[in-house]
């Protein structure tokens, strides 16, 4: 059995593995329904 560490770690490798670089310049020109999203999930980031 895998320690929850182990286990941690390894989940963070297959995100790490799946993601990229998100820049600035993409950040300046994500679209309305991103700003959107992000404004209306405010109230909740404590919790994601």
């Amino acid at each position: 059995m895998r320690s929850s560490g182990a286990f941690m770690e390894s989940v963070f490798e297959n995100d790490l593995r799946k993601s990229g670089e998100y820049t600035l310049q993409q950040f300046k020109t994500r679209s309305i329904v991103e700003r959107v999203t992000e404004w209306v999930s405010l109230p909740f980031r404590s919790q994601l």
